[in-house]
């Protein structure tokens, strides 16, 4: 299969799974190279569109996605966020991963194909995985 067929089936695909699921919602995409806590202000969430942090929900698909794929894992995952007065915080996983296996020694697993992943702020009318002060 030629690199344009696969990368035209590739859109196609993934486009029917997510164009259902944020069709209604505004959504602001942005971009992270490192893992860590992240942070939105009230006053950035109203300068992206939003009109307060309540209706933030944050969506994305930490790390690399497996070789072998079920459906299960082709769903952006909501990622649980905490808010603390006029801001909201959440943990977002880089592309890269280090983590510790069962022998104790730490493994390293570079992502194949990007130095960033992509996560979405939706505007969510449901309920929202949020923890307070």
């Amino acid at each position: 299969m030629s690199k344009k067929a696969f990368l035209c089936i590739f859109i196609l695909f993934f486009g029917v799974i997510l164009v259902p699921a944020f069709a209604q919602n505004s959504f602001v995409k942005f971009s992270i190279t490192e893992s860590g806590i992240y942070r939105i202000t009230s006053s950035q969430a109203q300068q992206a569109g939003f009109v307060g942090l309540d209706e933030i929900a944050v969506f994305g698909y930490p790390g690399m996605l497996p070789q072998v794929l079920d459906s299960t894992q082709l769903k952006l995952q909501e990622i649980p966020a905490l808010r603390d007065g006029e801001n909201l915080f959440f943990f977002l996983e880089g592309p890269n991963q280090a983590y510790l296996t069962e022998q104790k020694t730490i493994h390293y697993e570079h992502h194949l194909y990007s130095d960033s992943l992509t996560y979405l702020l939706v505007r969510n009318v449901g309920v929202v995985l949020r923890g307070t002060f």
